[in-house]
């Protein structure tokens, strides 16, 4: 029991270090404890989504204009986890971008250079949802604690079930680091901490059921839609399309939400 509780703290720790770059201590970086440390993910989403919700909710008693409170909230994410999602981003988005066969587009991936493709599609990334944001922020119909929190996490728990139960791309790298030790129970661990998150967030800020619903449909739709891309573009998975997943999915989420308030509560 001792020695399973001590695995689960390596494993908050080695998330931490792993997706955020806030203090961590000193961690033990092994096969173990990456096993334990996705079950973390969602929770360092909390993190980052509690940090930014505190510190837009500071600058919003100000007298700053939403559009400056809105790029600091990207400013805040990005800073929180380092823009190593972004990384993943440009790296597949480069690949797919490239026309070519499979093996050419895994070698395009794991290359350092950074292709026009990867610039673009990165602007539109992070200036979407900047807008997004922007539009949330503004109007204020549904709880932007509930929203900051959530989609932090939901795209770290697609993230993290993406790397545990989808086809490898290759037998090498991050994703079969973490894959490694895991057992059948661990995807259930994962999404039964994030429906845990979800609930308590839900009835903390008061967010109304149906938008909770929502949110969830949508998150739901874009991870089996992207890890039906990644298959069939790339052949499987690995640490960058689990990179391009979360950043991804953190977009269309506040894309949702911004259409949700649009056409549905406007």
């Amino acid at each position: 029991m001792k020695r399973r509780l001590i695995l689960y703290i390596q494993g908050l720790q080695m998330a931490f270090a792993f997706l955020t770059t806030l203090p961590c201590g000193s961690v033990s970086w092994n096969q173990k404890t990456a096993r334990h440390a996705i079950f973390f993910f969602s929770v360092c989403g909390v993190v980052i989504g509690l940090i930014t919700a505190i510190t837009i909710s500071v600058l919003m008693m100000s007298s700053l204009p939403v559009y400056i409170i809105a790029f600091f909230a990207i400013i805040i994410m990005i800073g929180l986890n380092g823009g190593l999602h972004l990384d993943g981003w440009m790296d597949v988005t480069d690949a797919a971008g490239s026309w070519q066969d499979k093996e050419k587009k895994i070698k395009i991936m794991k290359d350092s250079y950074t292709g026009a493709v990867a610039v673009w599609s990165t602007m539109l990334l992070l200036g979407g949802r900047f807008l997004f944001i922007l539009y949330v922020i503004d109007i204020q119909y549904v709880s932007l604690w509930f929203l900051f929190v959530i989609i932090p996490v939901f795209s770290r728990t697609a993230m993290a079930h993406l790397l545990i139960t989808a086809p490898l791309l290759k037998q090498e790298g991050l994703a079969v680091w973490f894959r490694e030790k895991t057992k059948p129970m661990d995807k259930w661990m994962i999404l039964t901490v994030s429906v845990m998150i979800t609930g308590m967030m839900m009835y903390s800020t008061m967010t109304p059921l149906f938008f909770v619903v929502y949110i969830l449909v949508a998150a739901i739709l874009f991870y089996w839609i992207g890890r039906l891309f990644f298959y069939t573009m790339f052949g499987g998975v690995n640490g960058d399309t689990a990179g391009a997943m979360c950043e991804g999915m953190e977009t269309i989420l506040w894309l949702s939400s911004a259409l949700f308030i649009s056409f549905v509560m406007g």
